[in-house]
C-alpha cells in the first residue's frame, strides 16, 4: 500500500483480533498520522481486499462500515517474501500444530477474550493464517454502525 494511511494501517496492531474502526483510528493517530473515522472508512471501501490481506489487514463489512483485523507481523513476513522471491508464498509453513495452554485463554478468566486469537491452527506469521471469522464479531457488530 503506497499511501501514508495504508502504511500506517498495516503497521498498527489489533492483536490479531477484530476491532472497530474508531480503535484503529486512535492507534494510527498515536503513531503521528492525523486521520478520521470517515477518512479510514473511505480508504477501506476503495482498497483491494487482496492487497489489504497481503499487508496483514482483513475487513468484515457491517452495514456502512467495517470491523478491522490487523497483523503487522504477517505483513512484514509477506513483504519480505515479495522482496526476496518476487511473490508471496501461500503454502503453510508451520512446522506442526500449535500447542497452546488454556491458562489465560478461557473466557472465564478476567479479560479472557482480549488477546490474540487462538482459533487458527496456524502461527500468526504463516501465509495460511487468517483471522477468526467469529471471534468477537457478534459483540462488535452491535455498535459498529452507530452514528459518528
Amino acid at each position: 500500500m503506497d499511501s501514508q494511511l495504508g502504511q500506517a494501517l498495516a503497521s498498527v496492531s489489533t492483536s490479531n483480533q477484530w476491532s472497530l474502526i474508531d480503535g484503529v483510528v486512535t492507534k494510527i493517530t498515536r503513531r503521528g498520522l492525523k486521520t478520521s473515522f470517515e477518512e479510514l472508512n473511505c480508504f477501506l471501501k476503495a482498497a483491494s481486499l487482496d492487497e489489504l490481506a497481503a499487508h496483514g489487514v482483513w475487513l468484515f463489512k457491517t452495514g456502512s462500515t467495517f470491523i478491522v483485523c490487523t497483523n503487522p507481523g504477517f505483513c512484514r513476513a509477506r513483504q519480505s517474501e515479495i522482496k526476496a522471491k518476487g511473490a508471496i508464498n501461500t503454502a503453510c509453513n508451520c512446522s506442526d500444530r500449535i500447542d497452546r495452554e488454556d491458562k489465560y485463554m478461557s473466557s472465564h478468566h478476567y479479560n479472557g477474550g482480549r488477546h490474540a486469537c487462538t482459533v487458527s491452527t496456524h502461527k500468526a506469521l504463516c501465509p495460511a493464517w487468517r483471522p477468526s471469522p467469529s471471534s468477537h464479531l457478534h459483540s462488535w457488530r452491535r455498535g459498529a454502525d452507530k452514528a459518528k
